[in-house]
């Protein structure tokens, strides 16, 4: 990080440079960047604050999402976790760094490992239903056509910003056989498919997710016509939070920064959520980098993570 270029400067240039970088990815080289940088800070509870900081103005970019807050959280968890009895605090501030690196290099192994547990369920055949634009929902549709497995994907629109249209571009240029549906039409696609595979800005306690706006819609109707659902998602994104409803959904979760604003009658402004939460009922399996997860065991692997 330049010395002119603030932790959020760094965070969206990152997000920048590489289409498909995860936030948190972004996030943790941001929040390393700053140890080194905060030469100021003299005690580990002085790179705290710092980091409780930069974590909370990460959160006002353009290009976060849920689990921005859900990996800040772990990493400053991840690299306090023992004892840090350093002769110097310049000691200590390596320790935190080395620690921090070996986070950010977790991170960067966990696609691997969740395409190796997801893959044996996609066959010859087989149907998918696809909401939004997940990076790795892709990369292992991807990684599917690689092995040469015949199968057919039916992406929705994925109102407002039309992800689904670039999820469909990107399976399409993978030479992968794939469709688009109105978001609307989300109940008549699932009657000609197998499974729904999501993404998610991240995995609540409770075993639900936080993702984008509409996968509430889907998996309701996933479920009314026994069509299982399964979320691929980092164990980076688990985010200790309990909602039992839409309305007990956080609002920096529901309206991030990047919300866009639509005109009322009136001629005032709103933001539109572009978030929405899916109750664990309505989701079959969960695989994450710690292993294949049902929603129930959520909040036990969760509580392991903080040990």
């Amino acid at each position: 990080m330049g010395s002119a270029e603030s932790p959020l400067e760094m965070f969206n240039r990152l997000m920048g440079a590489e289409e498909d970088k995860s936030a948190v990815e972004a996030q943790i080289q941001t929040l390393i960047a700053v140890i080194q940088q905060s030469e100021e800070a003299q005690t580990v509870t002085e790179v705290r604050e710092k980091i409780v900081e930069t974590n909370n103005e990460l959160m006002r970019s353009h290009l976060a999402n849920a689990s921005v807050r859900s990996g800040g959280e772990l990493f400053l968890r991840y690299i306090t976790m023992t004892e840090l009895d350093q002769p110097r605090f310049d000691d200590t501030r390596r320790v935190l760094i080395s620690r921090g690196e070996n986070f950010l290099s977790r991170i960067r192994q966990s696609l691997d490992r969740i395409m190796s547990m997801a893959l044996p369920f996609i066959n010859h055949g087989t149907r998918v239903l696809l909401h939004s634009r997940s990076k790795v929902v892709l990369a292992l549709l991807k990684r599917a056509a690689k092995a040469q497995l015949d199968f057919q994907c039916t992406v929705t629109q994925s109102l407002p910003d039309k992800s689904g249209e670039r999820m469909l571009a990107d399976l399409q240029q993978a030479g992968i056989n794939a469709s688009l549906v109105l978001d609307a039409e989300v109940g008549v696609a699932l009657e000609r498919v197998d499974m729904v595979l999501l993404g998610a800005e991240a995995v609540t306690q409770s075993g639900g997710i936080v993702n984008k706006i509409g996968t509430y819609t889907v998996c309701l109707c996933a479920h009314a016509l026994n069509v299982p659902v399964y979320v691929l998602a980092e164990s980076c994104k688990f985010l200790r939070a309990y909602p039992l409803n839409q309305a007990d959904l956080d609002l920096e979760l529901r309206y991030p920064a990047s919300a866009e604003r639509t005109r009322t009658k009136s001629g005032g402004q709103c933001r539109s959520p572009i978030t929405d939460y899916t109750p664990p009922q309505y989701l079959k399996l969960l695989f994450t980098d710690i292993g294949i997860v049902p929603p129930s065991a959520v909040s036990d692997e969760l509580t392991k993570l903080y040990l």
